[in-house]
């Protein structure tokens, strides 16, 4: 393991004056076997815990030549330790490598926001240029089934419901359902609007479409979401986690949300998880949700019975389903014109 001295004092001269950190809480000017480095602790959200990255801005005199690698920055640690580490509320550690010499700091941005920044009397005067520095995190997919250890999430075991889940917003023909026929359903709202459904796969463990938490295209705040479940009770979340390669509806559209609260009623059940893939194609299925039908649009959970079809049947029924239809994807739908979006 490398060595790294921290450099508290002033680093040597650049544009005739000497270097500093703007931001000393969480960049220092250090040394490793001789060479200067940066090193920078950064708290990073737990809802972005899959993929953060930090933006280093420096500055360079106009007469200094810079290879384009000149500054290179490294996050400490494996992605599963990285992870632990926003879970535990520690924060995650850069080393900032410089081709030669220090340069002067000038921004950090974190997730395209701008967290430190040299004050303007402290600028370097005369002819200067600037360099960057990127990197991002970005979790590899297997890092996900970590979550139940890390989240210490146990499927409940035994009674479940009896269908697989199926959640949607938009369903034509559809019959109110009672709610306590389908405990697992939960209706998700962003300040105090309805957004989407959400399915309870534990008393403490929600999963919605990753979108529903980007409502009018901007990402939902954690204090702003609400779950209300099957008994009318109203239940806060604590940490949302969206999948690392979701790319708009039908791909990847998923994401999990933390109750900060289990719960505790007795009539709860969870939804039944599927242990292995199985082919459903043309067999009968109920789907459940809330949200408009063709009559009405009021906050009732609407049930629907209705076939499995082929990703070819789904596709050519209407327009919009053409491009969300794929291998992650399931459909149904009726002969009659009814069904979810159709």
């Amino acid at each position: 393991m490398a060595l790294i001295f921290l450099i508290f004092a002033f680093f040597p001269s650049i544009f005739g004056q000497s270097i500093r950190s703007p931001c000393p809480e969480i960049f220092q000017y250090g040394k490793e076997f001789s060479k200067d480095v940066g090193l920078l602790d950064i708290a990073v959200p737990k809802i972005q815990i899959y993929e953060f990255n930090v933006t280093l801005v420096f500055f360079v005199p106009e007469n200094v030549s810079l290879k384009e690698d000149s500054v290179n920055i490294t996050l400490k640690g494996n992605a599963s330790e990285i992870v632990r580490k926003v879970l535990n509320g520690r924060r995650v550690s850069y080393v900032v490598y410089f081709e030669d010499e220090a340069l002067q700091l000038s921004e950090i941005y974190f997730s395209r926001k701008k967290i430190c920044e040299l004050d303007e009397d402290e600028q370097p005067s005369g002819q200067y240029k600037i360099v960057t520095a990127f990197k991002t995190f970005k979790a590899e997919i297997d890092v996900v089934a970590e979550y139940n250890r890390i989240f210490n999430i146990g499927i409940s075991e035994g009674k479940c419901g009896h269908f697989e889940q199926n959640i949607v917003e938009f369903s034509i023909g559809g019959e109110r359902a009672i709610k306590l026929n389908w405990p697992w359903v939960a209706s998700m709202y962003v300040k105090g609007d309805h957004v989407c459904s959400a399915t309870l796969i534990d008393k403490s463990v929600a999963i919605t479409a990753s979108h529903c938490l980007e409502p009018n295209g901007f990402p939902a705040a954690i204090k702003d979401i609400e779950l209300v479940i099957f008994s009318n009770e109203t239940v806060k979340i604590w940490l949302f986690v969206k999948h690392p390669y979701h790319q708009g509806p039908g791909k990847n559209d998923i994401a999990l949300l933390f109750l900060e609260h289990p719960i505790s009623n007795a009539l709860f059940v969870p939804v039944c998880l599927w242990e292995f893939y199985e082919d459903i194609e043309n067999r009968p299925g109920t789907i459940v949700g809330f949200g408009e039908t063709e009559f009405t649009d009021s906050g009732d959970i609407n049930s629907l019975k209705l076939m499995a079809v082929s990703s070819e049947t789904c596709a050519k029924s209407h327009e919009k389903l053409a491009s969300l239809v794929n291998s992650q994807t399931f459909c149904a739908g009726g002969q009659d014109g009814t069904g979810p979006y159709n």
